[in-house]
């Protein structure tokens, strides 16, 4: 698959700082099938139907109400049909990082989301203890 990794990642953060409900709309009918599911951990999202809602919450909640912005958080990486996004929401005047996370993206052949495994990253490494 040909597929340009900056244009993809921008258009994936780019959804969930859309305000326009019609562009919104528009853009999640290009980036996931009709058919895509989004797993979270506590909960997954089906189609269109299901996915239109669930962006326009984290919208209002995080960017319209919440003064945040969501960019990217790292290189987005890609092969066999998969990509790898990293994603951070941060204060839109600038600040420290409130939430980053980790979206696995299973492409169908016409490039678009089949299914999303998303993750909540932890903000401060974790540190691994060696076993004894």
């Amino acid at each position: 698959m040909d597929l340009n990794l900056e244009e993809f990642t921008r258009r994936y953060v780019a959804v969930w700082n859309e305000p326009d409900p019609t562009i919104r709309r528009r853009s999640i009918a290009q980036l996931w099938t009709d058919d895509a599911v989004q797993y979270l951990e506590s909960s997954e999202y089906r189609g269109h139907s299901e996915l239109e809602p669930r962006v326009e919450e984290a919208y209002e909640k995080f960017v319209a109400s919440g003064g945040f912005r969501f960019e990217p958080a790292a290189a987005t990486v890609a092969h066999h049909d998969t990509i790898v996004l990293r994603t951070k929401m941060l204060p839109a005047g600038g600040g420290e990082v409130a939430w980053t996370g980790l979206s696995f993206l299973e492409l169908a052949p016409d490039g678009r989301i089949h299914r999303e495994h998303q993750y909540a990253l932890p903000l401060e490494p974790t540190p691994v203890t060696a076993a004894r």
